[in-house]
C-alpha cells in the first residue's frame, strides 16, 4: 500500500458513572471513583465520545482535505481492534498499585475481540500517566490503519532472549512492524530489564537495566516476523 498523505483520526471515550437520578457523579479525590469507573467501563458504552480532542475538530474549517488524484490513508481508532489496530497505549495513574488490574482488563478486552495465544495480540504499553480529569485513573490511546493487507503486518518476537508474554499472563506482542512499499514502521511495546523467563534482572543497577532493555528492543526490531517472513 502506497500513499501520499496520512490523516489521523483519534477517538477518546470517557466512562463517567451516573447516580440514581441520572446525573454524573462527582468525587472528592482521585481514585474514589475507581469501582464505579470499572463498572461503567465494563459496559463498553462510553458516556462521552470526542474525536481529535475537540468538538468540530474534523469538520468545516478543519475538514480533512486532499487534492484530486492523491492517495490518502486514514489512521486512528477505526476498523476493528484485531484487524486494524497496531498499538495501544494505556496511561494509568498509580500504575504500581493498579498494574495487575490494567493487565487483567487488557487481557479480557483482547479476548473479547478474538485475540489470544492462538491468534495474535498487538503491541501495547501500560505506563504511568496523568489523565484529563483528576478523578480518572486510566486513559487509552490507540493507533490503527485501515486497508492493511495481512502480509504487511509482522509481529516481532525474540524467543531466544524473551519468552512469550503469555508465559507470565500478560497479553501483547513485543512489537509490531507494518511494511509499506517504500518503508516500514516499527511499534515497540513497553520493554523492561527481564530475562527469557520474564524475571527482572540487574535489580539495583539502573545502567545495567537500561542496557538490557535497549538490547532487547534492538534484537526484537531485527527479529523475524510471526509469519516467518523476512522484514
Amino acid at each position: 500500500m502506497c500513499y501520499g498523505r496520512v490523516y489521523y483520526v483519534g477517538e477518546q471515550d470517557y466512562y463517567v458513572a451516573k447516580d440514581s437520578e441520572g446525573e454524573y457523579k462527582k468525587y472528592e479525590s482521585a481514585g474514589e471513583d475507581y469501582a464505579d469507573y470499572l463498572e461503567t467501563m465494563a459496559t463498553l458504552t462510553p458516556s462521552q465520545i470526542v474525536f481529535n480532542d475537540a468538538i468540530g475538530a474534523l469538520t468545516r474549517a478543519n475538514a480533512l482535505k486532499a487534492n484530486v488524484g492523491k492517495t490518502v490513508t486514514l489512521s486512528g481508532e477505526a476498523g476493528t481492534l484485531r484487524e486494524n489496530c497496531v498499538q495501544t497505549w494505556l496511561y494509568v495513574k498509580g500504575i504500581d498499585a493498579f498494574y495487575q488490574d490494567m493487565a487483567d482488563s487488557r487481557r479480557n478486552l483482547f479476548q473479547h475481540h478474538g485475540m489470544n495465544k492462538d491468534t495474535h495480540f498487538i503491541a501495547s504499553t501500560g505506563i504511568e500517566g496523568a489523565c484529563a480529569h483528576r478523578s480518572d485513573l486510566v486513559t487509552m490511546d490507540a493507533y490503527s490503519v485501515i486497508g492493511l493487507a495481512p502480509e504487511q503486518v509482522y509481529y516481532l518476537n525474540d524467543f531466544v532472549n524473551l519468552c512469550p508474554t503469555m508465559d507470565y499472563n500478560v497479553t501483547f506482542e513485543r512489537g509490531t512492524r507494518v511494511a509499506y512499499c517504500d518503508r516500514a514502521h516499527s511499534f515497540i511495546s513497553g520493554t523492561a530489564s527481564i530475562d527469557n523467563a520474564g524475571q527482572v534482572v540487574h535489580q539495583g543497577d539502573v545502567m545495567a537495566q537500561l542496557e538490557r532493555t535497549r538490547s532487547k528492543i534492538l534484537t526484537g526490531c531485527c527479529s523475524r516476523g510471526r509469519q516467518g517472513l523476512p522484514i
